[in-house]
């Protein structure tokens, strides 16, 4: 299961700036507080299997 950021970015590049060139201030604020929270997600991720692992081990 991808998430909207990731087929956003898996996009065609200018698509995606030509979307980021015509939305305006709110939107594009949304959109960065939206990738900041993924990539926490991911780390917080990350750090709980690492850990699981480390438990294994």
């Amino acid at each position: 299961m991808k998430s909207p950021m990731l087929q956003l970015f898996q996009r065609n590049k200018e698509e995606f700036l030509e979307w980021w060139h015509f939305n305006d201030n709110v939107m594009k604020t949304i959109f960065v507080f939206y990738a900041l929270f993924e990539v926490l997600m991911l780390i917080f991720m990350v750090l709980i299997i690492s850990d699981e692992l480390l438990g294994v081990i």
